[in-house]
């Protein structure tokens, strides 16, 4: 999976954890992170 698809699958699981408890979790954000940093 390249990095666009990861990003694409990770801002659809933030906005189902957004959707369902009103924020996005650590972890998602933690990769988030991690994937980004990969980039550069």
């Amino acid at each position: 999976m390249n990095c666009t698809e990861e990003i694409v699958q990770l801002t659809n699981d933030m906005q189902k954890e957004f959707d369902e408890f009103g924020e996005v979790t650590f972890e998602t954000k933690q990769r988030l992170n991690e994937i980004l940093k990969d980039e550069n």
